[in-house]
């Protein structure tokens, strides 16, 4: 994992306190993992780490934006995210993780962090993802938001069924 190299946390000769660490993360980060869900974008993280001398505390703060298709429209566009999530470290003889904690064994020198930044960004997507309306218009395409209105009246016309449908509902 030596692409990961720039995201270790050295524990072992940190002072107990809070530690500041920022990232800009791009495109050749999320190239690096396997079928990424994300592949793009322009994203600032500032990790704060909090070490004691039996736990610890990550605090990752995570703006900017990734670019994404459209649900609607299929083009793509800037989404733009902002998160806040953390992580405790504490030190246990059975390294593991939990919901928000992860257990280290005693001694650790490290911590990588690429995996939490890019499950934290993936996170934060929305699940459904459209272009952002502006005042004086919608943000899809006009032209295939025309075409999908035209494309379901005329399922609707075509189809018996939504006859059927519709005495349904107006009981």
């Amino acid at each position: 994992m030596k692409k990961f190299i720039p995201y270790n946390i050295p524990l072992a000769g940190l002072k107990e306190g809070l530690h500041q660490f920022d990232y800009q993360i791009d495109e050749h980060f999320f190239n690096e993992f396997e079928e990424p869900l994300v592949s793009a974008g322009k994203l600032n993280v500032t990790l704060e780490l909090d070490k004691q001398s039996t736990m610890g505390t990550l605090e990752f703060i995570i703006n900017g934006f990734v670019i994404t298709e459209c649900d609607r429209c299929l083009e793509q566009f800037n989404q733009e995210l902002s998160t806040q999530e953390r992580l405790i470290l504490k030190y246990s003889e059975q390294p593991r993780e939990e919901e928000e904690v992860i257990y280290l064994l005693p001694g650790t020198d490290n911590i990588n962090v690429a995996q939490y930044i890019y499950e934290f960004i993936c996170l934060a997507m929305p699940m459904k993802k459209v272009h952002p309306d502006t005042e004086d218009q919608q943000g899809c395409d006009p032209k295939v938001l025309e075409y999908l209105d035209n494309a379901s009246e005329q399922e609707e016309n075509e189809n018996p069924i939504w006859e059927e449908l519709k005495k349904l509902k107006k009981n």
